[in-house]
């Protein structure tokens, strides 16, 4: 038997708790935060902080006006690829990655003429950490990868992985939406 659950897209129904929040948000304060200093604006605002402290501890991290909020995850992937990835980077991914990933990485190919560089998994999913190792060069800037897969259900050794990145100067994007909330995701 198999089970597929897509819960952070599409789920349904919708939680009761979530549903009466909004409710309450929109029946009750109902307002663009941070364009006023009148009760239900200060009600926004204190709302949205709230939330930004609370990916803060989901995240274990302390800084709060570092939490942006996109309309998805998909938005914030293409959103940080199309402004961090400079003319001829040469970028490493792997085969397991959304097409919130691959697909703006191939759009970039031919726009900023980078160097793509797409590395099979492992039979199991996995990022062998020996090929990543190999895949590196002197012009490699970036990698990115899912921190899991909702598709084989693989995690992947994001530390060691972050780790080969750091000693080898190299921005390390992850893509959290599979496991945030089920993983313990420490930055």
């Amino acid at each position: 038997m198999k089970i597929y659950l897509d819960n952070a897209a599409t789920s349904y129904p919708k939680p009761t708790c979530v549903i009466k929040a909004m409710e309450d948000y929109f029946y009750n304060i109902g307002v663009n935060t941070g364009r006023g200093g009148y009760e239900n604006s200060i009600k926004g605002s204190r709302l949205l902080y709230d939330s930004r402290e609370n990916v803060c501890s989901l995240f274990n991290f302390d800084k709060p006006s570092n939490v942006i909020f996109t309309q998805n995850v998909t938005a914030s992937l293409n959103i940080i690829l199309k402004s961090v990835i400079k003319d001829s980077w040469s970028v490493i991914t792997t085969s397991m990655e959304h097409n919130s990933v691959l697909r703006p990485l191939k759009a970039l190919e031919n726009s900023r003429n980078i160097k793509l560089n797409v590395l099979y998994c492992e039979e199991n999913g996995k990022l062998s950490i020996e090929k990543l190792k190999n895949f590196i060069n002197k012009d490699t800037k970036l990698l990115v990868i899912s921190i899991s897969s909702n598709v084989v259900g693989t995690i992947q050794q994001v530390e060691e992985i972050g780790q080969i990145c750091k000693d080898n100067n190299i921005l390390f994007i992850l893509d959290a939406a599979q496991g945030a909330g089920y993983l313990d995701i420490g930055l």
